[in-house]
C-alpha cells in the first residue's frame, strides 16, 4: 500500500467531532509540543509509537458530495502543496490504496462507526470521523444531516487528520486539530500548516519511532526558524 501505517494491527480512530473536551492550557505549548500531540496521539490521547505518513501518493474517491465537491477538491490541493504528496482523485480499481471520503445518512456510517468503536474501547455516537483499518481504505464518513457550517468544517478536520496528524490540540480556537468544529472552522491556521510541513518533511520517514521522529522535528522547526 502507499500508506505506511507501521506495526498497525487494530483499527486506528483518527479524529472524530463527538463531544468537545474542555482541556485547558495552563501555558502555551510549544510546536514541538504541538507536534508531538497531532502526530503522535490518537483520538483518545493514547501514544502512537511510530510516525504514520502517506509515502508519495493519496489517491482519493468523492462519494456523496453533492455540493461540497469543490471544498473538497480545493482543501486536498492544499494539503498537497503543504506536503509534497500527490493527492488525486482515483477510481474505486484503486481498492484499498485509496482515501475515501463519504457524505451519507448516519446509517452507512453506523456498521463502521461501531465495530471500531467496540474494537478501540470508547463510547458515545458521531456526527464525523477518519478511521485506518488494516483491510479496508481509510475512511473518512460524515453525516449528511449535520448543518452545513459543520458538514465543511468535517471535511477539512477530518481529511487533515487522515494524512497522519490524528491528535487533538482541544482548548485551543485556532487550529483543525480539534474535537469542536465550532473551534476549527473551514481553514488551516498558520501553525497548522507549519505541523503538515515538519511531519512531511524528508527528515521524518514513514514508521520512525515517536523519540526519533520529535528529535529531526525539532531540527525541522529550528532549520525553519520557527522555534518559538
Amino acid at each position: 500500500m502507499r500508506v505506511t501505517w507501521s506495526g498497525l494491527t487494530a483499527a486506528l480512530l483518527l479524529g472524530s467531532c463527538t463531544l468537545p473536551s474542555f482541556d485547558v492550557w495552563h501555558r502555551e505549548p510549544s510546536l514541538l509540543e504541538r507536534y508531538d500531540l497531532v502526530a503522535f496521539r490518537d483520538d483518545r490521547g493514547q501514544v502512537i509509537e511510530r510516525a504514520i505518513k502517506w509515502r508519495d501518493e493519496v489517491p482519493y474517491t468523492l462519494e456523496g458530495m453533492q455540493g461540497y465537491r469543490g471544498l473538497a477538491v480545493r482543501h486536498l490541493e492544499r494539503l498537497a502543496g503543504l506536503t509534497g504528496l500527490s493527492i488525486h482523485e482515483a477510481g474505486e480499481a484503486a481498492g484499498r490504496d485509496r482515501l475515501r471520503i463519504v457524505i451519507g445518512p448516519a446509517a452507512m456510517g453506523e456498521a463502521l462507526w461501531y465495530r471500531v468503536r467496540s474494537e478501540i474501547g470508547i463510547g458515545g455516537g458521531f456526527d464525523c470521523f477518519g478511521v485506518i483499518e488494516p483491510e479496508a481504505p481509510p475512511t473518512v464518513f460524515i453525516r449528511d444531516d449535520l448543518p452545513e457550517e459543520q458538514i465543511r468544517a468535517c471535511i477539512v478536520q477530518e481529511t487533515t487528520q487522515m494524512l497522519g496528524l490524528p491528535g487533538d490540540l482541544d482548548g485551543r480556537d485556532d487550529t483543525v486539530f480539534t474535537s469542536n468544529w465550532r473551534d476549527g472552522g473551514q481553514h488551516l491556521s498558520d501553525d497548522d500548516q507549519k505541523l503538515l510541513k515538519v511531519h512531511y518533511h524528508p527528515w521524518i520517514v514513514p514508521g520512525m519511532p515517536r523519540e526519533e521522529a520529535l528529535r529531526q522535528a525539532k531540527r525541522v522547526i529550528e532549520s525553519s526558524g520557527w522555534s518559538d
